[in-house]
């Protein structure tokens, strides 16, 4: 919704005098609707600005690099999950009782500093790989795909949450540089500018190797451990994410190459994942569904089912349809 918003305030200062913007019709219409009345800017702001905060302060007091597994977003807190644990975190962040979390309290005023600081809107997201996964009493769970490398999603509700997890890493305020691949999930360019979509999964494979190569070599001549440890340190699009999302439709033909290609996405450090619509065995990490529920096994939480967000078939292609007329700008009688 902040992105369609802010393509319409575009719309509204670009078109001619005299005609309207472009708005959506038909199923687009109830779509919209239906999307606003589960949109929360004021959570993702918490989600984006909280992980900009954390960022700026581990660069400019030289801190050791945080390895995040997870972000929970409560109703008065934002709880950042490590993967292993660590030192203390820094100012305004407070430790965890389990001593493996670091945790911002919610408030107005410093939801307003945090936007009103330059140093944090200004640096890069240092985790764009952060999509929902689900929610239960503690709140909202996000993972963080990119320490995974590879996640398999199965069960009855497969396709619904690898549509949410497309979409949210299509839009998120949060994915500063990120490229989406999309295999089987139909062609054609909806307007979504981080998206591409792939036929097959042997074309992508072989670019995914090439990425890696380029990537590590890149890493060497720095003496860098990872990709997301650079991204951390210095920032800049060098350090850019890859994401592949293979929907459940993925042709069997193609099961092989999925292999291939989350062995050549590791353990994420050389800036590309994987998510697979289906249950493979080389996946790293693995998410469960069904009955509306999911869990997940590999994160290292303590999570064993949460409600999943429920999303309309075919949500991928209509949301780029909806970004596809917000992006119209010559105005219509």
């Amino acid at each position: 919704m902040a992105l369609l918003d802010r393509m319409r305030r575009a719309q509204q200062r670009l078109r001619p005098e005299g005609l309207r913007i472009a708005l959506p019709e038909g199923d687009l219409i109830e779509l919209e609707r239906g999307l606003r009345v589960g949109a929360d800017s004021g959570a993702a702001d918490w989600v984006d600005l909280s992980l900009r905060l954390l960022s700026a302060n581990v660069r400019r007091d030289n801190l050791e690099t945080p390895v995040i597994s997870a972000v929970v977003l409560c109703d008065d807190a934002v709880e950042v999950i490590l993967d292993q644990t660590s030192m203390r975190p820094p100012s305004p962040f407070e430790l965890g009782p389990d001593d493996k979390s670091w945790i911002l309290r919610k408030s107005g005023q410093l939801l307003d500093e945090m936007h009103g600081d330059s140093e944090v809107v200004g640096i890069d997201a240092p985790i764009p790989s952060l999509v929902t996964l689900g929610r239960d009493s503690q709140g909202i769970l996000m993972i963080n795909i990119e320490i995974a490398g590879s996640v398999a999603v199965s069960g009855p509700d497969a396709d619904s949450l690898v549509q949410a997890i497309a979409v949210e890493l299509a839009t998120a305020q949060w994915a500063d540089e990120i490229d989406l691949v999309l295999v089987g999930f139909g062609e054609g360019d909806h307007g979504l500018e981080r998206v591409n979509h792939a036929s097959s999964l042997v074309a992508v494979s072989a670019k995914m190797k090439r990425r890696v190569q380029e990537r590590a070599a890149l890493l060497a001549t720095i003496d860098s451990s990872s990709n997301s440890e650079s991204r951390w340190r210095e920032g800049g699009d060098s350090w850019d994410l890859c994401v592949v999302v293979c929907s459940p439709d993925v042709s069997t033909e193609d099961l092989g190459a999925l292999d291939e290609l989350i062995a050549v996405a590791g353990n994420g450090s050389f800036g590309v994942v994987v998510i697979c619509g289906r249950d493979v065995r080389s996946a790293r990490w693995r998410a469960r569904t069904g009955g509306g529920r999911v869990s997940v096994d590999g994160v290292g939480l303590q999570r064993s089912s949460l409600s999943l967000q429920s999303v309309p078939p075919g949500l991928v292609e209509q949301v780029g349809d909806l970004v596809a007329v917000a992006s119209q700008t010559a105005g219509v009688a």
